[in-house]
């Protein structure tokens, strides 16, 4: 008997980027393994069989579209055989808790069946398979710290180079940066909801489809895109987006470096063109923009209009709670 544990997976920050026409979504996360989860065994037997005991049993079916089953029937495809085994699962991770359950039960099913038929298949030839299971199982067969992108197929280990990181659970870039600068993404008067969008698509392609972009009380932020900025402005007034619509470059966000330039679509690119923001640096369009001059005495580092907000200018919190109290 051959026994493994399937760690729960968490997402320090998960990004949907766009939408195939096949129905899966583009994805970029963060994502780390917990020291806890189920537990699954392995052992020669005739025939395939699925036992399922543990806390949150009862909440799942041992049938044939159990992701721990689809697991070891793709293994025996694979291998143009019929190799047997008897699987018990020990559920310990509740059921679509979003915290990878499924995903890894049958990322480990994967690892265990490939020793147990020993049929030496190669990891990349495991994530392929896993990939037709479903956008977390490569990742989950990793085990690792790594940057998921695509639909889950494109993998960047973080510590295969021995790269030291810190990660903050909850914050992303986009709302670390907005945060930071006084613009909230989302606001009753102004925007009921936020979409994130790259401003490029694998290898450096364009993105240009400005179509889903157009809706004035949606906050839109865009991720690598100050390089693309004067085609992306103008290719969003040509789709019809208003050229007032109020537009913010944050640049080096959260960091002492940290510079904010304040404009509308149509003059957003010529203010950049003198101003010359570095990279990297986030881009948000919408009418939240326009509450940034209502925090403009609280950001660190902003410039707008050409104008730089003095850093001994900033308010500590310990300040701001008495401020408040005053003004009741």
């Amino acid at each position: 008997m051959i026994t493994s544990l399937a760690p729960a997976k968490i997402n320090l920050f998960l990004h949907v980027t766009g939408k195939r026409a096949d129905g899966y979504h583009f994805l970029e996360s963060l994502v780390v393994f917990a020291d806890y989860g189920d537990d699954i065994s392995v052992e020669q037997a005739d025939g395939l069989r699925l036992e399922i005991s543990g806390p949150f049993a009862r909440d799942i079916d041992a049938g044939p579209d159990n992701l721990v089953l689809k697991a070891a029937r793709l293994l025996q495809q694979e291998c143009g055989a019929r190799p047997g085994a008897r699987i018990h699962l020990i559920k310990r991770l509740p059921v679509a808790s979003g915290i990878g359950g499924g995903s890894s039960d049958a990322a480990t099913t994967l690892k265990l069946l490939n020793r147990l038929w020993r049929l030496d298949i190669t990891d990349e030839r495991l994530a392929k398979l896993g990939l037709s299971l479903g956008a977390d199982v490569p990742v989950c067969l990793l085990e690792k710290p790594a940057l998921m992108r695509g639909i889950g197929e494109e993998l960047q280990e973080v510590v295969r180079h021995g790269i030291h990181f810190e990660s903050i659970p909850g914050i992303t870039a986009a709302s670390a940066a907005a945060s930071r600068t006084g613009i909230p993404l989302t606001h009753r008067d102004h925007a009921q909801s936020v979409k994130f969008v790259t401003a490029c698509k694998k290898n450096g392609a364009p993105n240009n489809d400005y179509s889903e972009l157009m809706d004035s009380s949606q906050t839109v932020v865009f991720y690598m895109g100050l390089h693309r900025l004067h085609e992306m402005t103008q290719g969003l007034i040509a789709g019809g987006r208003d050229s007032e619509t109020p537009f913010a470059i944050i640049s080096h966000a959260s960091m002492p470096t940290q510079q904010v330039l304040i404009g509308t679509l149509s003059d957003i690119a010529d203010q950049q063109a003198e101003a010359k923001l570095p990279t990297p640096a986030l881009l948000i369009m919408g009418d939240v923009v326009t509450l940034y001059h209502e925090f403009a005495d609280y950001n660190l580092g902003a410039m707008g209009k050409g104008e730089f907000v003095d850093v001994d200018k900033v308010i500590s919190s310990n300040d701001l709670i008495p401020n408040l109290e005053s003004i009741a």
